[in-house]
């Protein structure tokens, strides 16, 4: 979120960037919890607060993709056969091994950017989600609610207030999601 609210703080429009921070100061604010910020257009950038977690504290490409792959369906859990089919093909055995390692890879890499929870990354019935108990701030989340209001807006004949929203998006759509990521989840996104 840092990197988006400072592109949209930038902006021509004075409605995006009062909006921008007014949406900064709310989740600054949330129970003295550190928000989690994910940007993931133009590249994997996480940052708890405003700390910056380091490249080398995720040790591998697949443990950075197997976060973003978590952001990207939370609060939903992923199926673990899934994530092994997606991340570990082959044999399910050394892929389940190899999902529980950058499992407590994603949980150490979080926790070394100072992240204050008790459990990262949990296991549900259904497969593995990122915890629900911190605030998560991510950078498509904030895309498609801009999209999807500008729409509404559009259709309700509110045009000004709608060019507002396609700017936003527009602004916040301008780099390619996880643009080094080769898994079919980011094909898809």
């Amino acid at each position: 979120f840092p990197k988006v609210a400072e592109v949209l703080r930038e902006s021509a429009h004075p409605t995006i960037r009062q909006q921008t921070h007014a949406l900064s100061s709310t989740n600054q604010s949330q129970a003295g919890i550190e928000p989690l910020h994910v940007n993931t257009l133009g590249g994997l950038v996480v940052e708890v607060g405003d700390s910056r977690i380091p490249d080398k504290a995720w040790k591998t490409s697949k443990v950075r993709y197997l976060f973003a792959r978590l952001v990207a369906a939370y609060p939903n859990p992923v199926n673990e056969d899934l994530l092994i089919e997606e991340f570990w093909p082959g044999d399910v055995e050394k892929g389940r091994k190899s999902l529980y390692t950058a499992t407590s890879s994603v949980r150490g890499a979080l926790k070394k950017g100072g992240l204050q929870s008790g459990e990262f990354v949990v296991k549900t019935p259904t497969g593995l989600a990122l915890a629900s108990d911190f605030p998560l701030n991510y950078d498509l989340d904030f895309l498609i609610q801009s999209l999807e209001k500008a729409k509404t807006l559009d259709s309700n004949g509110q045009l000004q207030e709608a060019t507002v929203e396609y700017r936003k998006a527009s602004l916040l759509g301008e780099n390619r999601y996880l643009p080094n990521c080769y898994n079919d989840f980011a094909s898809q996104i």
